[in-house]
């Protein structure tokens, strides 16, 4: 679904970039952090209510744990995310910070879900997978911080 998005978000923002308007410019980011709080609003709901709902699609052979259901999702969010400001990157022409970051996402991830599996299992896994994804986000949210400038959403007094 996340990439379906991107897909057609990132030609509409190379457009609105390339008008080089501050006013819209910060709309959109206005508009990105709606979009992330959203996002982590609805993964509360799988946080909570994720193995009724599998449950009901694909029947009682397929009861999951809430937490690995709401940590699978989390990561999804987190991955939605990402796509949502990596476009910043690649608008700016620095792909490689984006192949940096997957990379160092990758061999983090190689290395908690190595850890976290002996110890917890499938639901280790996917903590490993949700943690992994919030530091691509993190770390490329950080380098997108760098090249451009974000507004503060709530401006204080």
């Amino acid at each position: 679904m996340f990439d379906a998005i991107n897909k057609s978000y990132y030609p509409w923002l190379f457009e609105k970039l390339n008008e080089n308007n501050k006013s819209t410019k910060n709309k959109i980011w206005i508009l990105t952090y709606v979009y992330f709080v959203f996002l982590l609003a609805t993964s509360m709901f799988f946080f909570f209510h994720g193995s009724a709902l599998i449950t009901f699609i694909a029947g009682k052979n397929y009861v999951i744990n809430n937490s690995i259901v709401g940590l699978i999702f989390l990561g999804q969010i987190f991955g939605g995310m990402y796509l949502m400001i990596n476009n910043y990157l690649f608008y700016e022409k620095k792909t490689i910070l984006i192949s940096t970051i997957t990379v160092i996402s990758g061999v983090i991830h190689l290395l908690l879900i190595s850890l976290f599996s002996y110890y917890w299992g499938i639901t280790g896994a996917a903590l490993s997978f949700c943690l992994s994804k919030c530091i691509q986000f993190l770390l490329t949210w950080l380098n997108v911080c760098k090249i451009t400038v974000l507004p503060v959403p709530i401006k204080g007094g």
